[in-house]
Order: C-alpha cells, then sequence, then structure tokens
C-alpha cells in the first residue's frame, strides 16, 4: 500500500446539473456536457497545478481510480477566466458515476441506475428519469461532492473519488468527515461552484527539525549554530508547525477507496509556544522578570513576567509543553539576559510537579509583589495564574536557540550558557539543495547548458567549490549557506542562468565581499584568481588579479578584479563558471 503526500485537491458539488454531466449523454438539452466548470475563482491555481502554468491551450488530463483511468483534456472555456474538467464523451469517470447499491466496496458513491441511457426509452423520458433519480437521492439526504486529488510529483493526473455530506445512514463509509479537516470544511461552506484547496508545503527541513526532535528527548535546551543561510531559522519556523500540529500535511492513498486519507496527528499534549529575537536592547526585565509603567495608575508600576516565567507556569500542568524559540541568540547579552534563571536550566534542575519533582529553586525579585501570567498561559479558569516566589523551571519547558557562527560583531556565549545545551552544527545541506531542485547532484556537470536543471547542478558544485576554499583558509563558520542559491530557477537556460548570475553577484560574492573586506589576497586564493597580475582584467576567469597605475604602485600595488555576471550572455557566463568550478 503506497501514500503520497497530496498537493491539492479539487472539489465539485453534484448539483443536478454537474449530476447530468457526470451520468452520460442523451438527444435531450439537459444532457450536453462532458465536464465540471472550474470557475475563475480557482483559475490561476488550477493552470499551475494542472497546466504547467500555460492557460492559453488546452492541457492533457488523467483521471484515476482504484483499478481504472481515463484520459481527456482540461479545456479552456469560452469564458477568459473559466477551465472545464473535460472527459470523453459520456464517459466520465467511474467514481463520479451512479450505481444501483453502492456500499464501501463499490468505486461509485450516488446510489442510482447507471443504465437507464441504454434501455431503449425516449430521449425526452430517459432524461426525466435520471431527472427524478437525483431528485431521489437529494430527498433521500445523498448531498455529493465530487473530488479530484491531485498528489505531489505528479503532473497532469488527478485521482478521483466522491464523498457525500451528512450521510444518511448506511453511507458513513463515504462521508466527508473522512476528507482533511481543512477539505471538510471548504465543503460544508461551499455551495453549487467547484472548490479547490491547495496543501501547505510540508516540512522544509525536515532532517534538521528531526535532530531537534530528538535531542529533545534527551535534554529540554537545544541550541542550532553555523554559518548564516543554512535552514537555522527555517527549522525553527518548522518545529514551531509540528509541535502546534498546525501542518497541513496529508497523504493519499491511489489504491485505497474513500478512506484513502490519513494526515499527521495533532499532538496530544498541549503546546504554546513564544518565538523571539534576541537583540542588544534585550534584558533580563524583557525575559524574565520586570517593573513597568502601570497603564491605568499614573505614577504608578506593576511587576510584568516575561515569555519565560509565562511559558514555565504554562507547562507546570500536566499535558501542557511550552516552546521558547529564540533566534540570534548571541545578538543578545544572553547571559545577562537569563540572569540568575541560568542556574535552572539544567535538565537536572527542572521540576516535574506530576512525580513530585520540586526541582532547583531561586527566589525571584520582587519576591512580596504579586505576579500574575496572562490569560494565555494559565491552565483554567480557576487559575489566577500568580507566579510564586520561589521560582523552578518545569522539565516540559523547551529551550530552542540559533545562533550564527559566523558573526563576530556580537558576545560569544560563555562556557556556562554552552555546557547546558545539546548542540546541534548546522551545515551547509547540498542534499536539500538538490532535493528542492529535483536533481541528482552526482550528475556530470555538461560543457554547455542545454536545460534549466544544468544551471541548478552549477549552482551546487560552485557553492560546493567555495566553500570547500573557504573552509580550508576560514574554517567552517564562514561558509556560504545553501540558502544563497535556494531561489535559482527559470524555464529556460536563459532565464535560469539569469537567475544564477543574479545569485553569484548579489548573494554569494556580496557575502565573500563582507567576510574578507580586509583581506583581498585570501579572496583572491578561494576565487581561484591567477597569481600574475596585468595592467587590465583577464576577462577569462572570474577574478583576477590587476596592477595599479604607475603613479600608484607605493600605495596600491595591485587590485582584485571580480567579474560581474549580471547582463553577460549565458554562454559566457557558464564558460566563467567553469573556471571556478574546474580544476
Amino acid at each position: 500500500m503506497s501514500w503520497r503526500p497530496a498537493e491539492a485537491i479539487w472539489c465539485i458539488p453534484i448539483t443536478k446539473a454537474n449530476y447530468r454531466a457526470s451520468y452520460g449523454r442523451v438527444r435531450h438539452g439537459d444532457f450536453t456536457k462532458d465536464y465540471f466548470q472550474i470557475p475563475g475563482s480557482i483559475y490561476d491555481d488550477t493552470v499551475r497545478l494542472l497546466m504547467d502554468g500555460d492557460g492559453s491551450t488546452n492541457a492533457k488530463i488523467d483521471y484515476i481510480w482504484p483499478g481504472g483511468k481515463l484520459s481527456d483534456e482540461i479545456r479552456k472555456s469560452s469564458s477568459e477566466r473559466r477551465l472545464r474538467m473535460s472527459w470523453p464523451y459520456g464517459n466520465a469517470p467511474r467514481p463520479w458515476r451512479a450505481t444501483r447499491i453502492p456500499d464501501a466496496g463499490t468505486i461509485e458513491t450516488f446510489p442510482g441506475d447507471p443504465n437507464v441511457f441504454t434501455q431503449g426509452l425516449e430521449p425526452v423520458d430517459a432524461a426525466a428519469a435520471v431527472n427524478r433519480q437525483w431528485d431521489a437521492a437529494n430527498s433521500a439526504g445523498i448531498h455529493a461532492w465530487a473530488v479530484a486529488v491531485k498528489l505531489k510529483g505528479e503532473e497532469h493526473q488527478v485521482h478521483t473519488r466522491m464523498y457525500l455530506v451528512d450521510p444518511p445512514p448506511g453511507y458513513e463509509w463515504a462521508s466527508v468527515d473522512l476528507l482533511p479537516p481543512a477539505v471538510q470544511t471548504l465543503i460544508h461552506g461551499g455551495k453549487d461552484s467547484a472548490l479547490l484547496h491547495v496543501f501547505r508545503p510540508p516540512v522544509r527541513a525536515q532532517r534538521l527539525v528531526n535532530q531537534i526532535q530528538n535531542a529533545l528527548q534527551n535534554g529540554p535546551n537545544v541550541l542550532l549554530t553555523g554559518p548564516p543561510g543554512t535552514g537555522k531559522t527555517v527549522a525553527l519556523e518548522d518545529l514551531r508547525s509540528v509541535m502546534e500540529g498546525q501542518l497541513d500535511q496529508w497523504e493519499f492513498s491511489p489504491e485505497r477507496n474513500h478512506d484513502s486519507w490519513r494526515g499527521r496527528p495533532n499532538p496530544t499534549e498541549r503546546v504554546q509556544t513564544v518565538s523571539l529575537v534576541f537583540h542588544p536592547g534585550y534584558s533580563y526585565e524583557n525575559f524574565v522578570l520586570g517593573v513597568f509603567p502601570h497603564p491605568q495608575e499614573p505614577g504608578g508600576v506593576q511587576v510584568i513576567p516575561g515569555p519565560l516565567l509565562e511559558l514555565a507556569h504554562f507547562a507546570e500542568a500536566e499535558g501542557r509543553v511550552g516552546l521558547l524559540i529564540v533566534d540570534e541568540f548571541n545578538r543578545g547579552q544572553a547571559a545577562a539576559i537569563f540572569g540568575d534563571t541560568l542556574a535552572l536550566l539544567d535538565e537536572d534542575k527542572r521540576s516535574h510537579l506530576a512525580t513530585g519533582i520540586a526541582g532547583a529553586q531561586i527566589t525571584r525579585r520582587y519576591p512580596t509583589q504579586k505576579v500574575t501570567v496572562s490569560e494565555d498561559f494559565r491552565h483554567d479558569a480557576q487559575d489566577d495564574g500568580s507566579v510564586p516566589a520561589q521560582l523552578s523551571l518545569p522539565r516540559q519547558l523547551k529551550l530552542v536557540a540559533a545562533m550564527n557562527s559566523s558573526d563576530r560583531s556580537v558576545a560569544v556565549l560563555d562556557s556556562a550558557m554552552r555546557r547546558r545545551f545539546s548542540i546541534i552544527e548546522v551545515a551547509p545541506d547540498y542534499d536539500v539543495l538538490a532535493d528542492h531542485f529535483g536533481i541528482d547532484p552526482a550528475s556530470p556537470l555538461p560543457e554547455a547548458p542545454a536545460e534549466p536543471d544544468d544551471v541548478k547542478l552549477m549552482a551546487i558544485r560552485l557553492l560546493q567549490m567555495l566553500n570547500e576554499r573557504v573552509r580550508a583558509v576560514s574554517g567552517p563558520d564562514f561558509e556560504l549557506g545553501h540558502s544563497l542559491v535556494w531561489k535559482v530557477s527559470g524555464e529556460n537556460v536563459d532565464a535560469a542562468m539569469d537567475s544564477l548570475a543574479h545569485a553569484v553577484d548579489q548573494r554569494l560574492i556580496a557575502t565573500l565581499r563582507m567576510s574578507y573586506r580586509d583581506d583581498p589576497e585570501t579572496l583572491g586564493a578561494i576565487l581561484k584568481a591567477p597569481e600574475a597580475s596585468a595592467g587590465v582584467p583577464d576577462t577569462s576567469r572570474f577574478a583576477s588579479w590587476v596592477d595599479a597605475p604607475s603613479d600608484l604602485d607605493q600605495y596600491a600595488p595591485r587590485s582584485l578584479h571580480i567579474m560581474t555576471l549580471v547582463g553577460s550572455e549565458p554562454v559566457e557566463a557558464w564558460a566563467i563558471l567553469g573556471t571556478l568550478v574546474g580544476p
């Protein structure tokens, strides 16, 4: 049994008109259509998902169901921004048709005689009989929706099924309750037009999120460290979505009938998350506890808990998890921001009230003053939110932070802070980049690009080469992150080369210039500038040394010239980049 990530689902209400369309053809004015109409409200997404982004021509489409398949086209309608999800003459996909006695084992869902048009009736009588079938089903509580599911990685094909809203007894096997909740909501709010739900992208940094989750099993504090652009912030965002159960990730099984969906289950624990960014102005008073002016008492003050104490209060209760996410961890004075609560961070110092473990405690500032957390962080209606004078941190309070290892302009974490964290080194990930591009990173690099994928392969090889040389002279902290070339793309070679040129000039080289702004010799070595210099730049090389004018040679004997790729002809730019990635 295979399960595949779902990318989108079209939902079409089986109105009487749509029932006629899917039933078949007879010589009668009510039965002239072989399609479901796609309205303008979902035109753009349908063109993008099923027509390769080109709505000017019809596009092939395969309709698939367990044990069957048929092909036709997504057709342009006479209306400018409407489409037709078409099928062969009088032959709709089988799940969208009627059957005499539907049950959990039949592909069809809608009850009715499928053979009225082959019984020798006059067209007007046959049409009336089919219309009566829909009326009878509607009166019996059959309110059906046809669905077409596009799976991630599949092009020009959809998987067809039919589901029922509030099915009558005996039809529960086809209930829309089997669909993802977001789709259920869409259908319940729909009327007479086709609808579309596009599933949110899955976790972008799955491997790194898995590492974080595994680390949290062994300790409550995790620190991500690595060069900029390696996916640390993305992983923090993904972790929050995973922990809070907000992911719209669903898988579909082409072999199953109505029970063809499975999704990521919501967490059994209730999770409250706070995301912060440390900076030089952030303090203990903001983070733990501080005195601030009272908004309703002129001249008065109040003691307000920061996110650390609010989440700690929330996570004390059974079945609760507090997740504190801190980005740019070393841009603030982390030790000063945590202050005395640093002593409570270790796992063996944490409290666990459910098992009677009190954990280590400290006396909070202003112990005689009443301090209460916000309502969002209270356990229930009976909880007044009081923060005790003796503070502890519960085991279910998780702290995940991230910092850029290459930034030497900010504070260095002291050893007392670092030892309390499980540290995950986050390096440039070429496999993630290749998966994003949809290419094999081991493919040979051609002498000239024949398709956009060749340009994407060049982006990976260029990043690898630069990082090998950066690591050799400066260490891994100064490597270039894979996000710097993440957006390299294009419908053709010229567009892809232009995209790569912008990434090289404005991201890769711009970052290297900043890192080595006072060290052109090292930058020249990284960029493979030939040792010999000349009076003019070597236009066959990406980087070259240029002699200074003779009257300035005692001040600046030579300067490093770096080619600008934006605006270059694709063939020339490819050849120049070849001098970098080649031996």
